[in-house]
């Protein structure tokens, strides 16, 4: 799966006032970024975490800058673990010898691809807030490993001052997300089979089920299909069980689909008590190398920035990054 996860991006003083991105102490943030902080680190391997019993070590490496737009800096990390062995093996040939064994002192490099969005306007409130997209692939993502150096280096080279990078509060994200759109599907998944579906396969069956996952498609112009029970639910912090009833089963988390103009999201919610928003791509185009291909990935994250600052009140251009 490939998935969007956002934060907010602010520069604070030392008594926690925030600054205008575009004005500190002469500079700005995209400067700094785009002119200082990137072009040097590039090509350089950065150990994060080194292997113990209880953790895999972490490695990535700054890749390389994108065009991105005059208020915006897109790049991509290269990111893997290492600390242990594994055997790679040929899923063409069905053979069970390995083509090759990873040493432990080696790492499965894969690409994660950001951008920072840093609106510009003569209105210096609407300068405040930044955006930083982040892409997942799977369950794996890089902010906890790429983003303290960052942060350590911004505070060095700016005295005084503070980069903040932080979750955009989950219910905001997901308002903004489902404002005048249309839920087509609300998907329930549970870590474990429910009891009256595990009775009836065999124990070793049982076994090889990781998830459990039921959808429900609303009927068009129920109830269901409006956003606003939704909206209330994570406001209210309803957990999905009081709403939905599986017998024998908790619901662990919840997806909802949703259709905005001609554009479909499908938004991981978690749970909507405890909502942590992740903002998975739909039909990732992938290139020959398998992984989702940079200009895509670029275009998903401009239409999500453009619709999170939109819904702030911030009204900007249409950001159009290119590789």
């Amino acid at each position: 799966m490939h998935a969007i996860s956002p934060y907010m991006v602010t520069v604070v003083d030392g008594k926690s006032k925030m600054q205008d991105l575009w004005n500190l102490n002469g500079s700005s943030l995209h400067a700094y970024l785009k002119q200082h902080y990137f072009p040097g680190i590039a090509g350089r391997q950065q150990v994060v975490q080194k292997p113990t019993s209880d953790e895999s070590g972490k490695v990535y490496i700054f890749k390389k800058l994108y065009t991105g737009t005059p208020t915006s800096i897109a790049g991509v990390y290269d990111s893997g673990l290492f600390g242990f062995e594994t055997n790679i093996v040929d899923t063409v040939s069905v053979s069970s010898v390995p083509v090759f064994t990873r040493s432990k002192d080696q790492s499965d490099m894969r690409p994660f691809h950001f951008s920072f969005y840093l609106p510009s306007s003569k209105n210096v409130a609407d300068n405040l807030r930044g955006m930083l997209l982040l892409s997942r692939i799977d369950t794996s993502g890089i902010r906890q490993m790429v983003m303290p150096d960052l942060i350590q280096s911004f505070d060095r080279a700016f005295p005084g001052l503070k980069l903040r990078i932080e979750k955009i509060v989950p219910s905001a994200v997901v308002s903004s997300l489902l404002q005048a759109s249309k839920i087509r599907k609300i998907r329930l998944f549970q870590h474990t089979l429910p009891k009256d579906y595990s009775q009836v396969l065999g124990a070793n069956d049982v076994k090889r089920f990781y998830e459990f996952e039921a959808v429900i498609k609303p009927q068009r112009g129920t109830p269901f299909s409006d956003v606003n029970w939704f909206l209330d639910a994570i406001k209210n912090k309803t957990p999905a069980s009081s709403i939905f009833t599986i017998p024998n089963s908790t619901i662990d988390r919840v997806k909802v689909e949703v259709l905005k103009g001609k554009k479909v999201r499908t938004i991981d919610v978690g749970d909507l008590d405890k909502v942590s928003p992740v903002i998975q791509i739909t039909k990732p185009k992938l290139g020959a190398d398998g992984h989702i291909e940079p200009q895509f990935w670029l275009q998903e994250a401009d239409s999500l920035a453009d619709d999170l600052f939109s819904e702030t009140g911030v009204n900007l251009p249409t950001w159009n990054s290119t590789v």
